[in-house]
């Protein structure tokens, strides 16, 4: 007797759990308007620059993609029931390895080094994000951008990513997801040949593809 009624409390338990998580997981996807948050992000990056380099007094630089982190403070207003407008602001931090040639001008031969070099971008993205099967999401949109170094000045992107969000019920939201980036970086560098860099010549703008993933946690109200 005492084994059956231990076993019908157990399967109240077990039914009062599977209700509290029903709710819980009803109200948490509910749909609020407003959202503000903060997301990291971090990968590879594949940098494009067109035109031979040069550091005067018979210097030359060669330049290859490292790896990249970028911070975003993001906002996003639903506009829809599934879809929200999202904006903010991003800085990226572009690790370059970059390798110097210096040869001496009187004949004695050449010396190389390799060091670590950056690009930095300010970013205002634009973006749409499209929730669908609950949990999942799909954004992407342009990117308009301001990078003071390496002699760039401004340029556009595009970014897209698809992932999945869980909105807790009291608002806190958690959300991971692999993305992809491509941007144009267009201004004057006196390191290129006839200081074109990023002019759309026959070379076309320099670029920096980007893909990692990205983590993000903020509040929706």
């Amino acid at each position: 007797m005492k084994k059956t009624l231990s076993n019908i409390k157990f399967k109240q338990f077990l039914l009062l759990v599977a209700i509290i998580y029903a709710t819980e997981n009803t109200y948490a996807q509910e749909e609020r308007k407003n959202y503000i948050g903060v997301n990291y992000s971090f990968g590879r990056n594949d940098y494009n620059r067109n035109g031979i380099t040069f550091g005067g007094f018979g210097a030359s630089h060669k330049y290859e993609g490292n790896d990249f982190k970028s911070i975003t403070i993001e906002y996003a207003r639903r506009t829809t029931s599934n879809t929200e407008f999202c904006t903010g602001l991003t800085a990226i931090f572009a690790y370059l390895a970059t390798t110097s040639t210096y040869n001496s001008i009187s004949g004695g031969g050449s010396n190389t080094s390799n060091y670590r070099d950056k690009i930095f971008i300010f970013s205002l993205p634009l973006h749409l994000k499209y929730h669908f099967l609950k949990y999942l999401f799909v954004e992407g949109g342009l990117d308009l951008n301001y990078h003071p170094s390496k002699g760039y000045e401004y340029g556009a992107g595009l970014s897209v990513n698809m992932g999945v969000e869980y909105v807790f019920h009291s608002g806190i939201t958690l959300s991971a997801s692999p993305f992809g980036r491509y941007n144009l970086l267009i201004g004057r560098d006196k390191e290129h040949d006839m200081g074109s860099a990023g002019t759309y010549s026959m070379l076309g703008p320099d670029t920096l593809f980007q893909w990692g993933i990205e983590w993000g946690i903020g509040y929706r109200f």
